[in-house]
Formats: structure tokens, C-alpha cells, sequence
């Protein structure tokens, strides 16, 4: 019974030991083959890590390459050609009034850049240096050229100066709704709404030649031009009895109407100057002429030509005196203190013609035919 006893238990010894030998070698086989596994995962993250930087690498190689060019164009067209953010994106006008996007096609179209097919999504954005300012260092709240590829649901952004940076779409698309140009619609205020008459009070408030001209207390104001949105306005006026002497206004809405910028019709191109000031400002809101392009032949005394009219009897001495006069070289507009509106121009041979008009529209179509581009600043705004 004794030796049974010895026998099992030896039984059970030898069992326990091979169990032991089994798991033992089980065991080391796993743990290699764990650590093979972690091996080859952290060699297939490494390689993917490493594909990654090379991509990026090449990624922002290829934007510095598009920088360059664009600030090239840039640089060597900014004399001659306007550059604009619309809706914060770069576009160019070449003097025809055409404002174009800015493209890597329209670059290579120009000769300064050789297209890559990886970058054909590529864009530029001209926006407020300051707006990046989390990204990077040296901010300026002055528009500035950023180039731009989409790459792995994010933006690739590469500054003229400095290393590249990514935004996200989300923070990318907050930045660019800055940039929107509607706010609200555009319109012409009436003569006799609350919006009209808030506006010339902050030009008067804003401007004390409005106050007292040439010692005249209270000057009449006289609007030639009015447009705005809900943010925004322009407005184009003189001073009753001096109708060449205009000023045009850009102004803001701020808890009520305030001047944005004064002296606009000393700009040779008024949307440029704006555009550079608020870039969401919608230059639509500008009149379609430059008070600048006509300054050395804005005129208002046309006595030789009311003595004309009176010998041919075109005019009655009763439609005396000319209450307002205005144009330049080529067209004229008078006002008469029976009513009469009469408007002129002079064909190739400097022959004069007139006809009257009942309102601004009529008198735009009448001139037409003497210039192609009518300066309606000579006419009173007569929105009612």
C-alpha cells in the first residue's frame, strides 16, 4: 500500500514537471512571437511615420516652389496690375475691371511657374497676416499672399515667410468667413429715409467743411452718389453752391454710421484702396467711375452755353437762374429754377446737343451717346 502511495506520488511530481516544461516553452514561444509582432509593428509605424515626413516634405517643397512664383508675379506686376482678397482669396485685375482668381494655371500661363500635377488643387489666399497669428510668429494685420494645398483633410499652409504650418477645414473655413462680402442687401437710400439722413450727418459730423465752407454756416449738403449694405456705405458729396468740389466717403456701421475712410476721390482706383482696408467691404458698393480720372476737367460754369440756349429759345429767361451745374469736358448737366433738368454733350466735331430729362436714368441713357463711360457724379442723387 506504501509503495502505491510512492508510486502516485511520484506520478503526480513527474506530471507537474512536464506541465511545467510545456508551459515554460509555450510561454517563451509567445512572449517571441509578441515581441516579433511589436517589432514588425513598431518597423511598419516607423516606415509609415517615415513615408508621412517625406511626404510632407516633398508636399511643402512643392508649396515653396508655388510661393515663390506667386510672389514673383507678385512682385513684378503690382505697378501695373491691382491685386484684390475676394471672399479671401487672391485675385488680380489687369485694367480691364475683370477681377481674376490667381491660379497656378493662370502662373503658369505667365511663365513663372512649371505646373505639378500634385499641387493642382493648390490655391491663394490674401488675408490678414494677424489671422494666422497661432500659427506662427511675426504678425502684421496687413493682407498677405498664403499658398495652400488640401492634404489629408487638412490645409497645408505655407507663409511668404517662415516654415509651413497645417490648419484644420474647421479653424481654415472660421478664418475665410471673415473674409465674406454680403452683409445684407445693397441698396440706394431714399432721400427722405432715417438711413440717408444718418449717413450725411456723419459725413458733416466727421468733416467740419461740411459745418462751414469757405465761412458759409450749415453748408447745404448736396449727395451725388449714396449705396450701401447693412456694414457698409459710400457716398459721393459737394456743398451746395461749389459742384466741383466733390468728396467721396467709404463709412462703417458701428452702433450707428461712422467714416471708414475719407479722400477716396483723390484715389486713382477707390477699390484697391478699400479692398486693402476691409477686405470684406463689397466693392459693389463703389460707384462705377473715379472721381480721380476726371478732376482736371470737372467744370460748372457754363454761362456761354445758358446765353446759347437762351438765344435759340431753348430755354425761357422764366427757367432762370441755373440753380445747379455740373460736367466735364465732353457732357454737362443744369438745373433750372422752373424745374427744368437739361443735360449735353459735345460729338467728334465738338458740335453741341441737348435734351431734357426727367431724372438721372434718362440722363445717363442721353449721354451714352457722347462717352462710354457717363460720370454720373455730375447729376444730384434723386432716389426717393
Amino acid at each position: 500500500m506504501k509503495n502505491k502511495i510512492v508510486i502516485a506520488f511520484v506520478s503526480i511530481i513527474f506530471a507537474a514537471l512536464i506541465f511545467a516544461v510545456f508551459y515554460f516553452y509555450n510561454s517563451r514561444e509567445n512572449k517571441n512571437e509578441n515581441i516579433e509582432n511589436n517589432t514588425q509593428s513598431q518597423t511598419e509605424n516607423n516606415i509609415s511615420e517615415n513615408e508621412d515626413n517625406e511626404s510632407n516634405s516633398e508636399i511643402y517643397a512643392e508649396l515653396n516652389a508655388l510661393k515663390n512664383s506667386v510672389y514673383n508675379f507678385y512682385e513684378n506686376k503690382k505697378d501695373s496690375y491691382n491685386f484684390y482678397s475676394i471672399y479671401g482669396l487672391l485675385h488680380v485685375d489687369k485694367g480691364d475691371g475683370n477681377k481674376i482668381e490667381v491660379t497656378p494655371e493662370m502662373l503658369k500661363d505667365e511663365g513663372v511657374y512649371k505646373l505639378s500635377s500634385d499641387l493642382t488643387d493648390a490655391f491663394f489666399v490674401y488675408i490678414k497676416d494677424s489671422d494666422f497669428s497661432e500659427f506662427k510668429n511675426n504678425n502684421k494685420d496687413e493682407l498677405e499672399i498664403f499658398t495652400v494645398s488640401e492634404y489629408d483633410y487638412k490645409y497645408e499652409v505655407v507663409p511668404k515667410e517662415g516654415s509651413g504650418f497645417t490648419v484644420d477645414k474647421t479653424k481654415f473655413a472660421d478664418i475665410l468667413l471673415k473674409y465674406n462680402l454680403v452683409h445684407g442687401e445693397m441698396r440706394n437710400p431714399k432721400i427722405d429715409s432715417d438711413e440717408y439722413k444718418q449717413i450725411i450727418d456723419a459725413a458733416r459730423n466727421y468733416n467740419a467743411v461740411f459745418s462751414s465752407h469757405w465761412g458759409i454756416i450749415d453748408s447745404k449738403i448736396v449727395t451725388r452718389y449714396m449705396a450701401c449694405d447693412d456694414l457698409y456705405a459710400v457716398a459721393v458729396l459737394s456743398i451746395e453752391g461749389y459742384p466741383e468740389d466733390i468728396k467721396q466717403y467709404a463709412f462703417v456701421y458701428d452702433n450707428g454710421w461712422k467714416v471708414l475712410k475719407e479722400g477716396l476721390e483723390l484715389s486713382k482706383i477707390p477699390s484697391a484702396d478699400i479692398n486693402q482696408i476691409c477686405p470684406d467691404f463689397n466693392l459693389g458698393l463703389l460707384p462705377d467711375y473715379s472721381i480721380y480720372d476726371y478732376k482736371s476737367v470737372i467744370k460748372s460754369d457754363y454761362k456761354d452755353i445758358v446765353n446759347m440756349l437762351l438765344e435759340n429759345n431753348i430755354i425761357n429767361k422764366e427757367d432762370l437762374p441755373v440753380i445747379y451745374s455740373c460736367g466735364t469736358d465732353k457732357v454737362l448737366y443744369i438745373e433750372f429754377n422752373s424745374g427744368k433738368k437739361l443735360v449735353g454733350g459735345a460729338d467728334s466735331n465738338g458740335e453741341l446737343s441737348c435734351n431734357y430729362v426727367n431724372n438721372n436714368k434718362e440722363a445717363e441713357n442721353y449721354l451714352k451717346r457722347f462717352t462710354d463711360k457717363v460720370p454720373s457724379f455730375i447729376f444730384k442723387y434723386d432716389v426717393k
